[in-house]
């Protein structure tokens, strides 16, 4: 291995998460810690190196300390979703600009899901999936849209660990992975405790 981008020394920074888009790569994190970023780069055209540590341009909301979570894009579309700490952030022109589409405050607000998994089901672009962990509430995070993310639907409800008390034991319900199986079913996969009580569930979208 060989340093593409940042350093192998020791940093106060969390891991960064990254997205390849032709040549482009889009790289997310937060570096210092609390102060979340999104960059673009454009890549050699055998992907081996960066063509200029200068970044290329992009348009990104004030993300203040949310960090990133994932980066994904649907395929056959120019839609790009960035998972973040509060929110979900969405980009129709390929990561060049993006906008919130799910965004809660920071502080005070009654939910604040991080939003760490993804899924577009293959052949339908227009319907995804979003899920992750509500850490305002110590309870699991399920969402889905069936218009390509203007409008959601929360299905956090109907998991196992939704009912326990906000907090209690001081654990974290979480949906963990996301992922469409061969014959086209919905899987998700849960822990009811931070990291125990693991379930693979089937999940199966109706009308939001």
């Amino acid at each position: 291995w060989r340093v593409l981008l940042g350093q192998f020394d020791a940093m106060t920074c969390t891991h960064q998460s990254f997205h390849l888009i032709g040549t482009r790569l889009l790289v997310g994190g937060e570096c210092p810690l609390d102060d979340a970023f999104l960059r673009s780069y454009q890549l050699s055209a055998d992907g081996s190196r960066l063509e200029s540590q200068a970044e290329m341009p992009i348009t990104v909301p004030q993300l203040e300390n949310r960090n990133i979570q994932f980066i994904e894009s649907v395929a056959g579309t120019q839609d790009v979703f960035v998972g973040v700490e509060g929110g979900l952030l969405r980009s129709d022109d390929g990561g060049r600009s993006f906008n919130f589409t799910i965004r809660h405050p920071t502080e005070g607000g009654a939910t604040y899901p991080y939003i760490r998994n993804f899924l577009s089901p293959s052949g339908k672009p227009k319907v995804l999936v979003v899920g992750g962990f509500d850490k305002a509430n110590a309870k699991p995070y399920l969402a889905w849209s069936n218009d390509g993310g203007d409008n959601w639907t929360n299905l956090s409800a109907l998991l196992p660990g939704y009912t326990r008390a906000p907090g209690q034991d001081g654990v974290t319900s979480q949906v963990t992975s996301l992922a469409e199986d061969p014959q086209g079913r919905l899987l998700l996969t849960l822990n009811e405790d931070e990291s125990a009580k693991g379930k693979l569930m089937l999940l199966t979208l109706g009308k939001p």
